[in-house]
């Protein structure tokens, strides 16, 4: 015990003294005698604790750690594994623990010149604490070699305990909790959040933010070991396997790299199949590792909520990219094509989209289109040109009002980005979109919550669970949205049987948009009604508008075959409009005709629309009653032999049955050429270039400024050149004349 006293007592008195508030000290200082009556009574407690503890035996090395840990905790300071010994056989016989703040830093790590970040604190200050156990081979019990309890730093406070090295561990049952709210969505801080509340204060969480970090990029290290397109296509192959529907493809440049890739499982086909008629496609999310554009396709369902139908990830926003995208959605959806489609404007995407999906009825978002007006013009232009853009104008009315705002400012006449956007006004200006079928859709907003929570350093495997995780809570928020259709009935307020009827078929979000026309049309008043052979045309006129008539043309008798009515609502929206519903009214109709019924609004759509694949019905509750049958099983021993002995049975007589299924050999042979697949990660792209081309792109063509001083396009005041000489000359000869400029 030499070596305990070689540091004095001095550092002793200083470090195992309790910190004491200002009163107590101020009383210390007016009453020695009681200051030293303190401090005999601890050290006589210290030393009591000291002969304890070098009395001490343990079952194990990790008990004799767990101990020295504890007691660590207990005053303040951190501790680590020293040096240890074995015998000649390889057995452990002696331990030493040392208190963290052990050592110095070597000198060399302060004069690093390659060194680029900020150097980390000094922890090191040589601290003598160590706590050595050895091996008693008569007991077999480890006893206390040596034992130093002299710190020469200040230790913790309770309050900061909890943050030292040895303290922060995470435990098996609280790592799991952590990986499964990182599933769900959370980020780091949220569930740091979750654990100090479940743990009853940060004191009692045993970890820091950093410690999430490296736990994450561990787990992300050991998915990603054989790279990550290699990961992400094993886990397609896995999805095949255990989803016989579900469709993956992909492509790789001449060097290996994956280049494109797209996905999509049997609900997100059936879906389509349901839903397909309005698609919207949006390229403007790079939010990636590699910088590659990433691209959901999405559409609304009868709840007027995003449906999912794919998604599709290519290495650059090229035409030929565009269309490989596209052509692989359609094989994916059995070349079935959509009735419309929203995308945010690039010139790359509409040449694609017209290349693989023809003359279909084609818009841009609104919200990339005020985006763009907001970086090309300025207030008031830009204002004036939004209200062309959302305005439902008559074509004739569009071209007067165009007119004057081009002539409002003489600025504006000579802008090439305007005379680019007046030439795809069919795309974006709402006097040309408003008779189209877009169910009342304008921007594409379903998939911006596919981006959000995405970051920079995320790689291809974690923005497909990115994707899975918001697909699912897409679907289960569609499941209670069911759920709440069919066990419930909206109230109604007209007292009509049209009314009633509408609240039976359609979903609530429909039906109150039904609800809202059937109000509407109390308003308007059948002032005429001109029978023809096979139709009656009804002209309607509003109440408080006494100017403006409506023709409605009833097609069918007795029997309704169809409506048309000027205002094409029906067709747009595939909603019975206000006008119809009050020639349904006028006629003492109860129900609403088949034929104003669109059955992609109704409750019974997935219903009325039976799976084209019977055995994917079949392999679904196959697993769910296997799956219970397998749970209850492992239970007992007895049950899982049994159990496994008439599973063994039946595969055997399976495997003897020759049956070949289309579904099977394709993938089969998708899985033959995968296993065989020697794909590469995707090669980054800079941020900066690829940010400059997509901007580029989406703005077709930036803002040209024109100088003040000679009235030249391409450049500023500042940095005209001819102003710079005229300046020079100036300097020399007196003032620049207007002659010389």
């Amino acid at each position: 015990m030499d070596e305990e006293s070689s540091y004095g007592s001095d550092v002793g008195e200083f470090s195992s003294a309790s910190y004491n508030s200002d009163d107590e000290d101020l009383r210390f200082a007016e009453n020695p005698d009681l200051a030293h009556r303190v401090m005999l009574m601890d050290d006589a407690k210290q030393a009591a604790e000291y002969e304890d503890i070098l009395k001490m035996t343990f079952v194990s090395e990790e008990e004799g750690y767990n101990f020295f840990d504890e007691y660590a905790k207990g005053k303040g300071f951190s501790i680590k594994r020293g040096q240890l010994r074995k015998s000649e056989t390889g057995s452990l016989f002696f331990r030493q623990f040392l208190c963290s703040r052990e050592g110095f830093r070597q000198k060399k790590q302060f004069n690093r010149c390659d060194q680029k970040r900020r150097a980390c604190a000094v922890t090191r200050c040589g601290c003598p604490v160590e706590f050595c156990i050895k091996l008693d081979w008569s007991t077999g019990e480890w006893c206390v070699a040596k034992f130093v309890n002299t710190h020469n730093h200040i230790l913790a406070t309770p309050d900061m305990a909890c943050f030292l090295r040895s303290r922060r561990k995470i435990k098996d049952s609280t790592r799991l909790r952590i990986l499964s709210l990182q599933i769900a969505g959370l980020t780091m801080h949220q569930i740091l959040d979750v654990l100090q509340n479940e743990n009853g204060g940060f004191e009692n969480v045993g970890l820091v933010p950093k410690d999430l970090c490296n736990l994450t990029h561990r787990k992300k290290i050991i998915k990603v070991d054989l790279g990550d397109a290699k990961t992400i296509l094993s886990r397609m192959r896995e999805r095949k396997e255990s989803d016989l529907d579900f469709f993956y493809k992909h492509k790789v440049d001449a060097d290996g790299h994956l280049t494109h890739l797209f996905w999509s499982d049997s609900q997100s086909r059936l879906d389509y199949g349901y839903f397909g008629d309005v698609l919207i496609f949006d390229s403007t999310c790079r939010v990636n590792r590699y910088n590659m554009p990433i691209i959901p396709f999405v559409g609304v369902s009868n709840h007027q909520s995003t449906v999912t139908f794919g998604c599709g990830i290519v290495t650059d926003d090229s035409v030929d990219s565009y269309e490989w995208l596209l052509s692989t959605f359609m094989e994916a959806m059995h070349q079935k094509c959509p009735t419309s489609i929203i995308t945010d404007g690039d010139r790359e995407m509409c040449e694609a989209v017209k290349a693989v999906l023809g003359d279909i009825t084609h818009r841009w978002c609104t919200w990339h289109v005020d985006r763009k007006i907001a970086s090309n013009l300025k207030p008031p232009s830009s204002s004036a040109l939004k209200s062309l853009v959302h305005t439902e104008f008559t074509l004739e009315e569009f071209e007067d009002k165009w007119k004057e705002f081009i002539s409002s400012n003489d600025a504006l006449k000579d802008n090439n980005w305007l005379r680019n956007m007046y030439e795809c006004k069919d795309f974006w200006a709402a006097a040309f979109v408003q008779k189209k079928t877009f169910l009342g859709l304008k921007s594409n907003e379903g998939s911006k919550s596919f981006h959000k929570s995405l970051d920079r350093e995320m790689s291809l495997l974690d923005i497909v669970e990115h994707y899975d995780h918001l697909l699912a809570r897409m679907r289960r928020y569609e499941a209670e949205l069911d759920c709440k259709a069919f066990q419930s009935v909206p109230v109604t307020t007209t007292g009509f049987d049209l009314e009633k009827h509408a609240a039976s078929i359609y979903t609530p979000k429909i039906f109150y948009m039904v609800q809202s026309e059937i109000m509407k049309a109390m308003e308007h008043e059948v002032i005429k009604i001109v029978v023809g052979e096979r139709s009656r045309t009804y002209i309607l006129a509003v109440e408080s508008q006494d100017d403006d008539f409506v023709s409605v043309e009833c097609v069918g008798s007795p029997k309704i075959e169809r409506f048309v009515c000027s205002c094409q609502k029906l067709e747009c929206e595939k909603v019975p409009c206000s006008h119809i519903l009050a020639v349904l009214l006028n006629m003492k109709v109860n129900c609403i005709p088949q034929c104003c019924v669109r059955e992609r609004w109704s409750k019974n759509v997935k219903r009325a629309l039976p799976s084209n694949e019977r055995e994917m019905k079949m392999y679904q509750d196959l697993s769910n009653l296997s799956s219970k049958v397998v749970h209850l099983a492992s239970k007992s021993g007895e049950r899982y032999l049994e159990m496994k002995e008439v599973l063994s049975k039946m595969l055997e007589k399976f495997e003897q049955v020759e049956y070949v299924d289309a579904d099977k050999e394709e993938n089969v042979k998708s899985k033959e050429a995968c296993s065989s697949d020697k794909s590469q990660d995707s090669v980054p792209v800079n941020p900066d270039s690829a940010l400059r081309e997509k901007i580029k792109s989406f703005f077709n063509e930036r803002k040209k400024y024109k100088c003040g001083f000679c009235e030249q396009l391409g450049h500023s005041v500042r940095t005209c050149q001819l102003r710079k000489d005229a300046s020079k000359k100036g300097a020399d000869g007196g003032e620049v004349g207007e002659a010389e400029k």
